[in-house]
């Protein structure tokens, strides 16, 4: 099953540091079926400090990232995926 994970930047650069990520297993969901997606990724993953070191470790990007008018915090949201 796929790894999924959301990555925050400042800005749309491959090379913008990361402000947050969420990551999901899909693997996990068989063994945490009491657990709501969300809280799936029971694994140690390397959170990756920028969009192209998550590139380098193996992650595809879905596709460009998303400008966030509505959130304060993040201005972009990026989507990787990962076999």
């Amino acid at each position: 099953m796929q790894k999924i994970m959301t990555f925050h930047t400042q800005d749309d650069s491959m090379r913008a540091d990361a402000d947050g990520w969420d990551t999901e297993d899909g693997n996990m969901a068989a063994y945490k079926l009491d657990k709501p997606v969300g809280y799936m990724s029971g694994y140690s993953v390397f959170l990756p400090p920028t969009p192209l070191h998550a590139l380098g470790a193996g992650w595809k990007l879905l596709a460009p990232p998303v400008k966030l008018t509505d959130n304060p915090y993040f201005k972009y949201k990026w989507w990787f995926v990962k076999d």
